[in-house]
């Protein structure tokens, strides 16, 4: 079995049961952002499978938890913005895909190894009856 962690954060999960609850009505688009603090060493980098099997696929696994359908088409680009180590390991540091499912629900994914400010996991539904979001637990709101 695999069992992909963000499934089971607490905001996340109470993300999934105002979908679930029809909170805002039919899910037409997804909007996930995941970025890391500070890349990886380019030794993880070489072993990793790079950042859309070793990163990415958690978002993967969100965008198919939060769409409640399964993805038919993927459009994924790739760039080497943040540590040319990584790009000479061959791999990229900064990412988006955009996933579609067969009933034409949308979602954009982006990632990146870097992210100054700290850990960045954030999510965005867009609903027909409204939008929900999930974003960085924090001590405070102030930014």
């Amino acid at each position: 079995m695999v069992g992909f962690n963000r499934r089971f954060d607490p905001h996340f999960a109470a993300l999934k049961k105002t979908l679930d609850d029809g909170g805002i009505g039919q899910v037409e688009q997804v909007q996930i952002t995941s970025r890391d603090p500070s890349p990886p060493p380019p030794e993880y980098v070489a072993v990793s499978g790079g950042i859309f099997r070793d990163m990415m696929i958690h978002d993967f696994d969100m965008a198919r938890f939060l769409l409640n359908e399964e993805v038919v088409s993927v459009w994924a680009t790739g760039s080497v913005l943040v540590d040319k180590a990584i790009g000479a390991a061959g791999d990229v540091d900064t990412a988006m895909a955009v996933l579609a499912t067969a009933s034409g629900k949308q979602c954009v994914i982006t990632n990146s190894r870097r992210a100054s400010y700290g850990y960045d996991q954030r999510v965005e539904i867009h609903g027909s009856e409204g939008m929900v979001s999930a974003d960085n637990p924090r001590l405070n709101s102030v930014e």
